[in-house]
């Protein structure tokens, strides 16, 4: 993981971090990377399990320092989710911490079914909360678990949403809309009968 801020030299300056290697029997050391991360309040959160929220720290006393690493962890209750394919996404809005859940149809991404939002509370003991409000934002989720918030009236959209781009599957890019208090679901087509498209990415401004 690469954590990169401005010092006083007004440059950029880059932190990384390496936890570590998987361990698989019978084969050579592979990387482990950070998955689903967001920063609140100057800290890092990942999923780490289905029962812990991991924490990285970089602290310094000022920009000139070289930051100490602090890796820890927090025990938070598993979120019970349907059971098949999930695709999980950790969002920061306005200072909260977001989990998304989105759950297929058996093993087939073409068809994603429920979705569910959950807010970290911090107080004792830590625990997800399910919330079906998130007021006027918007979460936007893509490719490589990418997830951002952003205010739904600044930017022309529909208020208390997701908007997902389906990057899992092979077949289509849908757009997806999911609206949390109604639980509606709206699909938007990017092109129709285009071959060899890409996958589309977001570029979100940053209000929310």
């Amino acid at each position: 993981m690469w954590f990169c801020r401005v010092g006083q030299d007004l440059r950029w300056s880059r932190h990384g971090y390496d936890i570590g290697c998987l361990d698989i029997a019978g084969s050579p050391p592979t990387k482990r990377h950070f998955v689903d991360v967001a920063a609140v309040n100057g800290r890092f959160f990942f999923c780490e399990s289905n029962d812990s929220l991991g924490t990285l720290d970089f602290h310094a006393n000022d920009a000139s320092e070289k930051p100490e690493v602090r890796l820890g962890a927090i025990a938070v209750p598993c979120v019970h989710v349907p059971t098949g394919f999930t695709a999980t996404y950790v969002v920061e809005s306005c200072n909260d911490l977001f989990l998304v859940h989105i759950a297929f149809h058996g093993l087939f991404v073409d068809r994603p079914g429920e979705l569910r939002v959950y807010r970290m509370d911090f107080s004792e003991p830590p625990a997800w909360r399910k919330t079906d409000c998130i007021g006027d934002r918007d979460f936007i989720l893509g490719k490589s678990n990418f997830a951002a918030s952003c205010s739904a009236s600044g930017c022309g959209l529909k208020p208390n949403c997701v908007y997902w781009l389906n990057c899992l599957s092979s077949e289509n890019s849908d757009l997806h809309v999911f609206g949390l208090k109604d639980g509606s679901s709206e699909i938007v087509k990017q092109f129709e009968n285009v071959v060899g498209l890409r996958k589309s990415w977001w570029i979100v401004p940053v209000v929310a």
